[in-house]
């Protein structure tokens, strides 16, 4: 026996992880390039997630002092943009000890923290700390898949290319939590997969921290672990894998001390009146705020795969992670902001997309699913370029180039929930009395949303009437001024 040499050790990262390794590697590293790249936005809620981070690093507490705003807006100053938008700072409430916290909870801010530290030193402003933090999130998520999803290579491959080309990308240059809770649900699926069910729940619970309709995916994730246990072990692995999603805790105990409510966005945003099946919906096939015009194929194969197993009483898993996604759907449409400010589809079904790729990739998928992912893969990422890629517009307040194309061509095909065609045809959040006219390039009439007692208004509008609706306007009605339908022309 020879001497006994010492190697050193090497870690063959291309080895272990192959291309799809390779693949998500590459891709993370473009996302934090394009993180560094972009200039910050005040989009959406933004500028609460901004200053929360400034009072955080500031002075260790998210309640908001006016040095805050101060410093805030001298930071946008240097990229030209105004800060408050418009002047008006909106999000944030005065709590019951007499300081004003935002009714958005914290921990996303707080998160930004460390990639703000490591950018200092190299003067990279505070305000691209969300922007690097999202990316090496979403990196993360990446690397998950490529080392550690329980799957064939091309199947690890394709979940990397339609999670990176999917519209949370979109978010990474957004001052938002939607690239952190689309991360995170991510992780936590890998870990369910590979039987880590307490770090399922854990991870779940910490993208429910910014969201917490996603505590029904913890609660999902949950079940699974807990049916994975042998029968005499259950009750224990119950108690064992729940104690992870007490993190979730500190969002409703927070409120509970400021304000003595666990939340203020639920208090001041939302109405089980608005609760609607219709609009839930619309979350996935609305032709400007749904899922289908950004990932189709995605979307048909998740649903798809889900209505098969129901149908043939398919693996618990599968069942309860479907009831998750459908029950979050309709929490989401609690919300009074149906047609909030986002980047292509509606923000609260960025961080849903984890549950549809899991659902994609369930299985030993056949020769045809692999070539329906990688037809869907490549499908997405012509989407994720046609919108700029990590540049993509602020369009919550246009019709969408497919919604353009039905409203120009066939628009009786395509009625949306009134909030939508509002907004997006008068291209703002505020609203005039109405009718409600969507015009073809050419100025020809194609769609107008009217009450009973608008009838004088759309002929001046459009010249005249669609054949067959004259009698709308006619018929009695106990509340003219509030029965509303669509003409289409």
């Amino acid at each position: 026996m020879g001497p006994v040499t010492e190697r050193p050790f090497r870690f063959d990262f291309a080895r272990r992880a192959g291309l799809p390794g390779a693949l998500a590697l590459g891709l993370a590293a473009w996302a934090v390039l394009a993180a560094l790249r972009e200039p910050p936005k005040a989009w959406g809620d933004a500028p609460e997630y901004l200053l929360m981070a400034e009072s955080l690093a500031a002075h260790a507490s998210p309640d908001l002092r006016e040095e805050d705003v101060r410093a805030v807006a001298r930071q946008f100053l240097a990229f030209g943009v105004e800060f408050p938008p418009g002047g008006k700072l909106i999000g944030y409430y005065k709590a019951r000890d007499g300081r004003r916290y935002s009714y958005h909870f914290w921990a996303y801010s707080a998160a930004t923290l460390p990639a703000r530290a490591a950018l200092a030193p190299f003067r990279v402003s505070p305000l691209k700390a969300p922007q690097v933090t999202n990316a090496l999130l979403l990196g993360a998520a990446l690397l998950a898949l490529a080392l550690a999803l329980p799957a064939a290579p091309p199947v690890r491959a394709a979940a990397i290319a339609l999670l990176f080309f999917s519209p949370a990308g979109w978010f990474v240059s957004w001052a938002h939590p939607e690239v952190m809770s689309t991360a995170l649900l991510a992780l936590a699926l890998v870990a369910s997969a590979r039987g880590r069910h307490g770090w399922a729940v854990g991870l779940a619970a910490g993208a429910a921290l910014q969201n917490p309709q996603l505590m029904l995916a913890a609660g999902a994730l949950w079940a699974i672990g807990v049916l994975a246990a042998p029968a005499a072990e259950r009750l224990a692995a119950a108690f064992r894998f729940a104690l992870p999603g007490a993190a979730f805790a500190a969002h409703p105990l927070f409120y509970l001390w400021k304000f003595g409510t666990p939340s203020v966005v639920a208090h001041e945003a939302t109405s089980l009146a608005k609760i609607s099946v219709a609009r839930a919906l619309g979350l996935l096939f609305d032709l400007s705020l749904g899922l289908l015009p950004y990932v189709p194929l995605l979307l048909l194969l998740g649903l798809g795969l889900w209505a098969r197993a129901l149908w043939r009483r398919g693996p618990a898993r599968e069942l309860l992670l479907a009831a998750a996604f459908f029950a979050i759907l309709l929490v989401n449409t609690l919300q009074w902001n149906y047609n909030h400010g986002s980047s292509g589809p509606s923000r609260y079904v960025i961080w849903m997309l984890p549950l549809l790729l899991s659902a994609a990739i369930s299985g030993v998928p056949s020769r045809a699913r692999l070539a329906a992912l990688a037809l869907a893969a490549v499908l997405q990422a012509g989407v994720f370029f046609s919108r700029g890629a990590f540049a993509a517009p602020y369009d919550s307040l246009h019709h969408s180039p497919v919604a353009r194309v039905v409203l120009e061509r066939w628009p009786a095909l395509y009625d949306p929930d009134y909030e939508v065609f509002i907004k997006r045809t008068l291209h703002t959040e505020g609203s005039t009395r109405g009718p409600y006219v969507y015009k073809a390039a050419d100025g020809r009439c194609r769609k107008v949303l009217a009450s009973r007692v608008m009838e004088a208004q759309v002929r001046a509008a459009c010249g005249g009437l669609p054949p067959g609706t004259e009698g709308f306007f006619t018929t009695p009605s106990a509340q003219p001024d509030r029965d509303w339908r669509y003409l289409d022309y």
